[in-house]
């Protein structure tokens, strides 16, 4: 954990507080229960709940599984950030967004590399782990889904299969209105977050197959 975390934490959490609940739950496509003042939040198909003006962030499934502090940082940017717009549907690279260009080395490194390299000869796999997820096919590559990682903040993982002449390669896109919702950096993270949970779910499944 680190000290910028924290610092990044409590100065979202002051800006959430001292904003509408109502309204962000519409920009953001947040539920808020006003009864127990409180929003329900899909994140990577899991609910959390995001306690208001606490800010307080626990999993609605009541497990004892704590939150992590990046986590908690990205949903409270995602709620305090989230605007009432339609999605364009013009998809865009990491690099064209504003700034992307300054941390596309990490993303690719972190993001879109590791899927390449865990999924490229299991395409049965990739389908399976970004169906898990939510993930819907779409047009694009050789195989494309989109995963509803936020309400707002659709990514489309696209894999083109190798061949004897070129390996295969992986790219994640962003609908262009992710950059009014949240900032390029968080937007790296949710890519990082989400590649992480599709190749945990890969070795879930393989650890299961282990075991029967």
């Amino acid at each position: 954990m680190k000290d910028s975390d924290n610092s990044a934490l409590q100065k979202a959490v002051l800006v959430f507080q001292t904003m509408e609940p109502v309204e962000m739950s519409v920009c953001s496509r947040a539920s808020f229960d006003d009864e127990n003042s409180r929003f329900q939040l899909r994140f990577l198909g899991e609910d959390f709940l995001i306690g208001f003006p606490d800010a307080n962030v626990k999993r609605a499934n009541y497990s004892c599984e704590a939150v992590d502090l990046i986590t908690k940082i990205l949903l409270i940017h995602y709620l305090i950030g989230g605007k009432n717009i339609p999605f364009s549907g013009e998809l865009m690279s990491f690099r064209a967004l504003p700034s992307g260009v300054a941390y596309n080395g990490a993303f690719l490194n972190r993001a879109v590399y590791p899927v390449a390299e865990i999924f490229a000869s299991d395409s049965t796999g990739f389908k399976k782990a970004v169906t898990h997820l939510g993930g819907t096919a779409i047009k694009h590559g050789d195989l494309a889904f989109t995963i509803p990682v936020l309400p707002r903040l659709p990514l489309v993982y696209v894999l083109w299969l190798g061949d004897d002449e070129l390996p295969a390669s992986v790219n994640i896109l962003f609908d262009s209105t992710a950059q009014t919702h949240l900032h390029t950096e968080d937007l790296a993270v949710l890519g990082e977050i989400t590649t992480a949970r599709l190749i945990s779910t890969r070795k879930q499944r393989d650890s299961l197959a282990e075991e029967l």
